[in-house]
């Protein structure tokens, strides 16, 4: 089973029929198409995760910027207590879930305090809390994020028993590019079949039992 970028480059040669030097394609151009695969397969399993992650917000903040490899929160938690997470529509129709119950809270925008809501797409990049905070506060992330970009020799990202799907996704990419001698839009409406299917059975395999387990969710481009 191929555990490196490189065992992962080999497949996929060996899958075009580019083994012969010179070369229809060049290393790097793999390694970007097995980047741009392991990109899309953690976007659509969610399989790289961090569990309080630290992030500090000063006095008189509202916006709490998240790093650039989150893609979805999960959980924010201030002094071991869950902040509720919801959306810019619920905060204006004045809905705060809050001991089990609703409340109705005028004039949020103005509130001070100790911040008790997280609005999740308020700013891209960012969680609006609220109310704003009267002091420092160091508060703590679950979240799914993205992976580094993969390079030749390291291991990639995502859990090994789904490694080698990543070939089916460089397939369907590599085909569709217009550049390269491999150019085959048929051959990529095969593949991306392939890749469709080991994306749904990985999303299976990796959330099985967990669903129904996890409240409000958000990720940077304003998706629930």
């Amino acid at each position: 089973m191929p555990t490196t970028t490189d065992d992962l480059v080999a497949l996929t040669r060996q899958t075009l029929d580019d083994v012969i030097e010179p070369y229809l394609l060049s290393d790097e151009a793999i390694v970007s198409a097995l980047d741009r695969a392991q990109r899309e397969f953690v976007e659509r399993t969610l399989c790289l995760q961090v569990h309080a992650r630290p992030a500090s917000l000063v006095t008189g903040a509202s916006l709490l910027w998240l790093d650039e490899d989150v893609l979805r929160v999960r959980s924010l938690t201030l002094d071991n207590r869950p902040l509720q997470l919801c959306s810019m529509r619920e905060m204006n129709m004045g809905y705060i879930v809050r001991d089990y119950g609703l409340r109705t809270q005028a004039n949020w925008q103005d509130a001070v305090g100790t911040p008790e809501v997280a609005i999740t797409d308020a700013q891209d990049g960012a969680l609006r809390l609220v109310p704003i905070t009267t002091g420092d506060v160091t508060l703590y992330l679950d979240a799914y994020i993205y992976p580094l970009l993969m390079s030749e020799g390291e291991d990639p990202a995502i859990p090994q028993q789904w490694r080698s799907d990543l070939v089916s996704g460089a397939m369907v990419h590599l085909l569709l590019t217009r550049s390269t001698n491999v150019f085959d839009p048929k051959g990529a409406e095969i593949w991306r079949q392939t890749w469709h299917r080991a994306l749904a059975e990985a999303y299976a395999g990796i959330h099985r039992g967990q669903r129904g387990a996890q409240t409000a969710q958000f990720n940077r481009n304003g998706v629930w």
